[in-house]
């Protein structure tokens, strides 16, 4: 199992939670389409989540491969330009921040 948060620049607001997120799918299938990538949703469990103040997802992604995963979110940052971090933690292994 692999841990997914991305945090945005947004300002949590649960008020606002759906369009966030919504945003937050587009961008994800945007990416996934851009680089011909599969993406099963049913594999991945996502939660909305308040971090420091700031709008964030914290995706679970089963059977998955931690480096794919890191690539896939390392990509996905650099498109992102509203995101600011992406944490990364796969299985008992240490996590880590891509800024």
């Amino acid at each position: 199992m692999v841990v997914v948060s991305v945090v945005t620049n947004q300002k949590y607001d649960s008020s606002l939670n759906d369009e966030h997120m919504k945003t937050m799918e587009a961008l994800l299938s945007d990416y996934v389409k851009s680089k011909n990538l599969v993406y099963d949703r049913s594999m991945v469990h996502e939660r909305v989540t308040n971090v420091d103040g700031k709008f964030a997802v914290v995706y679970t992604v089963q059977n998955a491969d931690c480096g794919r995963v890191d690539n896939f979110a390392q990509g996905a940052r650099r498109q992102a330009v509203f995101v600011t971090r992406i944490g990364v933690k796969c299985g008992d292994r240490p996590g880590f921040f891509i800024n």
